[in-house]
């Protein structure tokens, strides 16, 4: 199997390869924007998670005129580890749950941050954690049951929207003589076609932030991070 090796860059790039089917853009705030942005959801009792999702919301509405009319559905991959008492083993140990937002919404971008954010509570409660686990599980090891399974998780996670955020690097960029950058991702390809999924991490003080989809809209990560900018500086 070929490697599969994938260099945004820095700029507001559209990147492909002949595997995927989806197309990558990239888009890196530098850390004076990422500090406004942390400090100003704070004044606004938000996070920058709900910041993003609704700088993700809005620009997207404003690219497809028929999301405009509809309500949209915005999922949030949150970590379970934690919770679960979990350690950093290699496999998926999430929690997560649908956030709706309505249509024609007349709320201001910090309203709307708040609005997300609240939309996640109760999502790391144990109960909610353990039973969504174990239907990961029940995927991963009922191989013969994977179809019946999947397709219902289709159905109760049918999002137009993802925004995955892994935060702040929990280590060191720099290893010996050898220093990490820039770091990109994650990058997810839902398979349900306009779906418009964000990667966001925090590496070196700068907000890196990835958009992947198979019918990416055109100029998206771009005015997110416009936007984002902009709501900072109050």
């Amino acid at each position: 199997m070929d490697d599969f090796i994938i260099n945004p860059g820095s700029g507001d790039g559209v990147h492909s390869h002949p595997r995927i089917s989806g197309e990558i853009s990239s888009v890196k705030l530098t850390p004076l924007d990422t500090q406004a942005l942390v400090e100003g959801a704070k004044v606004e009792h938000t996070t920058v998670h709900g910041a993003l999702c609704a700088a993700v919301i809005s620009v997207a509405r404003s690219l497809k005129a028929e999301w405009n009319d509809k309500k949209l559905q915005l999922m949030s991959p949150v970590c379970a580890r934690k919770k679960l008492n979990a350690g950093e083993e290699f496999f998926l140990c999430i929690t997560t749950k649908p956030v709706f937002f309505d249509p024609n919404s007349e709320e201001d971008f910090w309203s709307l941050a708040r609005e997300a954010k609240q939309g996640l509570n109760g999502v790391e409660n144990l109960s909610h954690v353990v039973e969504f686990n174990e239907i990961l599980q029940h995927v991963a090891f009922n191989q013969q049951q994977v179809p019946p399974v999947l397709e219902v998780l289709k159905q109760a996670f049918s999002h137009e929207l993802m925004v995955s955020n892994l935060g702040q690097l929990k280590f060191s960029t720099q290893i010996g003589n050898f220093k990490i950058t820039d770091l990109w991702g994650p990058m997810i390809l839902s398979g349900r076609g306009d779906a418009q999924t964000i990667g966001a991490i925090t590496c070196n003080g700068s907000l890196h932030l990835t958009a992947i989809s198979e019918n990416p809209l055109i100029g998206l990560l771009g005015k997110v991070g416009d936007l984002l900018r902009e709501a900072s500086q109050g």
